[in-house]
Order: structure tokens, then C-alpha cells, then sequence
């Protein structure tokens, strides 16, 4: 969320080459730099915003949030010419920030389907559970990403206390004290792209 007092620099520069600038997220400092050189450059401004407010457990941080969106982040996205989303709780937010539906437009993430796809039959899946060390008869949940509180992964955990399933989690970061290996959950750590569409057809 910092940068150097060269990131205007380099985004001028680099702005002005281009055809378009596109940047994700309205509320940082890079995605305001990039709105200002494309309109220092008359060059057209497409936003892809991934989330709103995203919930956090610091007052802090939830002010900062709502602070940046509401300066910021409310700029970039009047001067965008159009706003990508990817579900329907991004699309509530941009409108509740008084965008038009107009200026909208919903886009899938792209998948692989060769490489995520179902398994073949019930004995891959089983090769690639014993593959991961994963039990082979147990229902299992899949959580793949940073493990971090935006993400809820603890919302996961409540929601299986109880229940007849393990929870797999595959991400980049280290878990946070609260998810401990053992009992049905599974912490497998960080994976290659292949390692996870793997993973996806085992639960």
C-alpha cells in the first residue's frame, strides 16, 4: 500500500505510452496515480474492483478503509469509464458509492478447464488424497488462499465445528495460531497451480 516518492514518475511515464490504463482496486495509492496520469493523458480508465469494505477486526483499519474509499477511492472510480466486478456484493457496493449501473459490467474469472476439471473416476480421487496425505472416506471442505481474517477461513472452521468433515487448507501464508493441524483439518501449505487442481478434485 506505500510507495516511493517515483511511483507518479513511472506511472506518468508509463501512461503516457499507453493505449489504456487499467488498475485493480480503486482505494490504493497506485490505482489514484494511475487515474491522474489518464487524465493528465485524456487516456481512457478502466477499474476492476475486487471488494468493498472488507471486514477487519481493528476500528483503525475499518476507518482507513472507509476513509480511502470515500477520497481516493471514490475518485478513481467517477473518472472510470467502466467499473469490472466480479459478483454480485462488489456490484451493491460500487452503487451504494453512487456509481450508475450504466458504467457496470460483470465479468467471470477465467478458468482452465483441462487443468481444473472433475476427476475422472472415484480412484483418482483416491490416489490424489493418499497423494496429499488426506483421508480417503472422509468428507472434505477445500479452502485455497492467503489465511488471513478478509478471507474467513475462521468462518469455515465455525461452520464445520461439529460436522462430519475435515477442512483442507492450501495457501501462501502461515497459519494463523488458530487453525492447528490435526482433528480434521489439514494444513498443506503453499502449492503449485497443478498441485491445487489436484487438491480440488480430492475433496
Amino acid at each position: 500500500p506505500l510507495f516511493g516518492v517515483r511511483l507518479l514518475w513511472r506511472v506518468f511515464r508509463a501512461t503516457r505510452k499507453a493505449d489504456v490504463v487499467h488498475v485493480h482496486d480503486s482505494q490504493y495509492i497506485s490505482s489514484l496515480a494511475g487515474a491522474l496520469a489518464a487524465w493528465w493523458y485524456k487516456k481512457p480508465l478502466f477499474v476492476t474492483q475486487h471488494v468493498g469494505i472488507v471486514r477487519h477486526s481493528s476500528r483503525i483499519v475499518l476507518f482507513m478503509q472507509h476513509l480511502t474509499h470515500a477520497t481516493a477511492g471514490q475518485l478513481v472510480l467517477r473518472r472510470a469509464r467502466r467499473v469490472f466486478i466480479l459478483n454480485g456484493a462488489v456490484e451493491k457496493y460500487i452503487l451504494s458509492r453512487g456509481i450508475t449501473k450504466q458504467k457496470i459490467q460483470f465479468i467471470m474469472n477465467g478458468v482452465d478447464t483441462t487443468l481444473f476439471r472433475p476427476p475422472i473416476d472415484e480412484q483418482e480421487r483416491q490416489a490424489l488424497r493418499n497423494k496429499y496425505g488426506l483421508p480417503v472416506k472422509e468428507t472434505l471442505m477445500l479452502f485455497v488462499g492467503r489465511m488471513v481474517a478478509k478471507k474467513g477461513y475462521d468462518i469455515l472452521l465455525d461452520a464445520t465445528d461439529g460436522v462430519a468433515c475435515g477442512v483442507v487448507f492450501a495457501g501462501s501464508t502461515k497459519p494463523p495460531g488458530d487453525v492447528i493441524a490435526g482433528k480434521g483439518v489439514y494444513v498443506l501449505g503453499e502449492r503449485t497451480q497443478k498441485e491445487i487442481a489436484g487438491l480440488y478434485r480430492a475433496c
